[in-house]
């Protein structure tokens, strides 16, 4: 039987759950499906496009991860607020401004035009993504976060199989401009979904601004980890449609997002089960080891096969190790705190997007994109390095979980 509860500072209700699939869940989970649709089909072509303006591959990098600026100064901002005042409200008006951002990039006819609009997505999106995670951790039962914030990431998986693709598809044969509106239209729609999402809210403290509301120690070694798998994740979206049209394999590699997500499909109902029962070191390890391998295949494909080999290998790698972080976040922090402890993942989510491609666009200009692959592995084993160091204050896993 489900009982009513409240968080430690009673503002957003919502019922304990006994099952995964409950229909709080849902509902943020189908929110969250459009916000991902929508970044989907943006993050395949934004490479591409800042490529078309003849800038150098550093620019590049720089357009592909400069949201990623305006997202961590946001997200300062963001868990206060997430934490003092309606959860559903602030989800809303970000994905209103996510759509406005699409429009914007849609209509930009310069290279900062289209900074601009990036920047402003990186705005909304420090409240979107972090809002949803905590919406999505306080519908799920205590002791089996991390199987169902591994559901929760599958809707990346399902989006990931069709939307780089979609967009690719839609940018070569209708142009940018429609693929950035089809985007918009993904952003949108979510802005109704998050209507659907039933809480009951009461304001019961006020607004302050401190560094104890924007950040949640607790959750701070597994922001660190996420820091340098983002580093190389993020270079996947920002050089890999460019480096497969040097390969010959042009439009087509939109299918190594596909590949990547039905593996998604495979990994993660196995991965979270996997984690709540052995604890996270035991499988992030491996996985990391399997991203770094995937890595390593990109930088020798040569046909559209290998990528896909490589997506598949992916697939088991950061697609296993994103969830089990998230939810490390999730489950070492107080429930009233869960908006911060989003923000703090997020925030070593940011620092990687933003560093990564420009790392990796320095590289390309002195050694070239092969090169690049291989050494953006390099951020991959300090992660493996830092979780084995924190390994302590993840285990033993149950005595870390906070309820």
């Amino acid at each position: 039987m489900e009982q009513q509860t409240h968080t430690a500072a009673g503002r957003h209700d919502i019922q304990t759950q006994t099952r995964i699939l409950n229909g709080t869940f849902i509902s943020i989970f189908i929110t969250n499906m459009f916000d991902a649709l929508g970044r989907q089909t943006c993050n395949g072509i934004i490479g591409l496009y800042a490529h078309s303006f003849g800038v150098a591959a550093t620019l590049v990098g720089t357009v592909a991860g400069v949201f990623a600026v305006t997202s961590l100064l946001f997200k300062f901002i963001s868990a206060p607020m997430i934490d003092t005042f309606n959860r559903k409200h602030i989800l809303f008006g970000a994905m209103l401004l996510l759509g406005v951002s699409m429009t914007g990039l849609g209509l930009s006819r310069t290279f900062p035009a289209m900074m601009f609009f990036q920047l402003l997505q990186g705005s909304g999106m420090a409240f979107c993504t972090t809002c949803c995670l905590a919406l999505a951790a306080d519908a799920l039962p205590p002791d089996r976060i991390t199987t169902g914030i591994s559901y929760y990431t599958l809707v990346y998986a399902a989006c990931q199989s069709v939307a780089p693709a979609m967009g690719l598809k839609i940018a070569y044969s209708a142009g940018f401009t429609v693929a950035f509106f089809t985007a918009a239209c993904m952003f949108f729609m979510g802005a109704f979904a998050s209507t659907r999402i039933k809480i009951t809210y009461v304001r019961t403290k006020k607004f302050r601004l401190s560094l104890d509301n924007m950040i949640a120690r607790e959750s701070l070694p597994p922001a660190i980890i996420m820091i340098f798998l983002s580093m190389a994740f993020t270079n996947t979206n920002s050089f890999l449609a460019i480096y497969a049209t040097e390969r010959g394999v042009g439009s087509e590699i939109g299918f190594f997002f596909t590949v990547y997500a039905i593996s998604l499909f495979l990994s993660r109902p196995i991965t979270g089960p996997l984690s709540d029962k052995y604890g996270p070191v035991k499988v992030l390890v491996p996985a990391m080891l399997c991203f770094a391998s995937a890595f390593y295949l990109i930088s020798i494909s040569t046909t559209l096969w290998m990528f896909l080999a490589a997506a598949f290998v992916s697939a088991f790698g950061f697609g296993c190790c994103h969830p089990i972080v998230q939810a490390l976040c999730m489950q070492l922090t107080p429930k009233e705190k869960r908006g911060a402890a989003a923000s703090t993942c997020f925030i070593g989510v940011n620092i990687g997007i933003l560093t990564g491609p420009v790392l990796a666009g320095m590289v390309i200009d002195q050694f070239g994109y092969a090169s690049m692959w291989r050494v953006m592995t390099a951020p991959i084993f300090v992660a493996v390095t830092c979780t084995l160091l924190f390994r302590g204050r993840f285990s033993p896993y149950g005595r870390k979980i906070r309820a």
